[in-house]
């Protein structure tokens, strides 16, 4: 009966760990912006957010345009529609995004 119980709390004091430690939501997070500031995604509560994996030198580089037309209709301060969108550069696909941050926002 002890190894019972002793299993019981075991379980139960993982579990607990876990998710202490697991992010539940998007609001969850943080992440480090491109001037090195972090950014808490709660700060993005209450707007619709849409997170984007960007390459500079990706052949879908022209949707850009895009979303920022996107952003221009229902995105910014004033926009009723508290709608937001993140970009997270990676160099994860082939060496599209090889270079520092001052060239991804020249490109951006």
């Amino acid at each position: 009966m002890k190894k019972a119980l002793l299993y019981l709390y075991l379980i139960f004091v993982t579990t607990i760990t876990i998710t202490a430690q697991c992010p539940e939501s998007f609001h969850d997070f943080s992440a480090i912006d491109i001037h090195g500031n972090n950014v808490d995604m709660l700060s993005f509560a209450g707007k619709k957010v849409l997170v984007v994996n960007t390459a500079s030198y990706c052949g879908y580089t022209s949707q850009y345009a895009q979303l920022q037309q996107l952003y221009q209709t229902y995105g910014g301060i004033s926009n009723p529609y508290n709608f937001e969108i993140i970009g997270f550069p990676a160099n994860n696909f082939q060496n599209q995004e090889p270079y520092n941050e001052d060239s991804i926002l020249n490109v951006c």
